[in-house]
């Protein structure tokens, strides 16, 4: 074999190789995790896991994709139109054009999306607040505006209503993605302090911060968590309590963005919320 093909044979094998054990290791330390703590991790056999690893490849395919060829203007709807708006907010490490497929989505049943960039990684947390401030309060533009957000944006939600309650009045329905509302067990004691400060499960910040349904107590709001998330866990701190709260399994954190089935669940939910809101009867978050 030629050595310019043997090389970068070699490379592809040792690249897949580590991905598979990291896969290997986290996903026992998540079972663990689950074990010491009373619960139980739900296992996905050997044929879920290869097609659980082929659906995150797959989701940073189509991420790589987007964020390389798709336009990066997330205040202005794809197409024109006179719908519902909805506004999506990224988690860490990302940016607006990671909802790309759930705004082609969203946009082809009638609605008006937007997606907004809070910012670089660990930059003070009151920056996001005040992006996300300025930027609703723009978009919603004398509307009510579906909110939904992936792993942090849940939380950036949440911290915005605390330092800004009055944009309560700008929120239709709220729909988060793997927040980690009560934190990760994936943080540990020797994470960097600004991880430590928003995502550990010790973190005094994140235990004072009022739950989302006590800050929007007319507004609906579902909590979506997957079973098989190896960055946000255990499930429960993904919820929040009197939310609608949707449980997936097989469904990696970062698949969360792509995964069609989760696409449908939100679209099928602030539909409903809409809808219900037409005939001028909002519900009310259940007790």
């Amino acid at each position: 074999m030629d050595l310019w093909l043997t090389f970068p044979l070699i490379l592809l094998f040792l690249t897949l190789a580590f991905y598979a054990l990291s896969f290997v290791l986290l996903q026992w330390r998540v079972s663990r995790h689950y074990k010491m703590t009373g619960g139980r991790y739900a296992a996905m056999g050997l044929l879920g896991s290869l097609a659980f690893i082929w659906q995150i490849i797959r989701t940073i395919l189509k991420l790589s994709w987007y964020l390389l060829t798709k336009n990066r203007k997330g205040l202005h709807p794809l197409r024109s139109g006179f719908g519902p708006k909805v506004l999506l907010i990224h988690g860490l490490h990302m940016n607006g054009n990671c909802f790309w497929a759930f705004r082609q989505s969203l946009e082809q049943a009638g609605f008006r999306t937007y997606s907004i960039n809070l910012g670089k990684p660990y930059i003070p947390v009151e920056r996001y607040i005040h992006t996300l401030h300025q930027v609703l309060d723009k978009i919603a533009n004398g509307e009510k505006v579906h909110l939904v957000a992936h792993s942090m944006g849940g939380l950036v939600i949440r911290m915005l209503l605390n330092h800004h309650p009055e944009d309560a009045r700008l929120i239709a329905s709220v729909a988060t993605l793997g927040t980690p509302h009560k934190g990760t067990a994936i943080i540990g004691d020797f994470a960097l302090p600004w991880l430590k400060q928003l995502f550990h499960p010790a973190s005094p910040e994140l235990q004072t911060l009022p739950d989302i349904c006590q800050m929007l107590p007319n507004v609906p709001v579902m909590t979506l968590g997957s079973r098989n998330d190896l960055v946000v866990y255990p499930l429960k701190n993904a919820m929040q309590p009197r939310a609608r709260q949707v449980k997936l399994f097989a469904v990696s954190h970062i698949g969360l963005l792509c995964e069609p089935r989760v696409i449908q669940k939100v679209q099928r939910w602030i539909q409903a919320q809409q809808d219900t809101d037409d005939i001028g009867d909002t519900p009310k978050n259940p007790s």
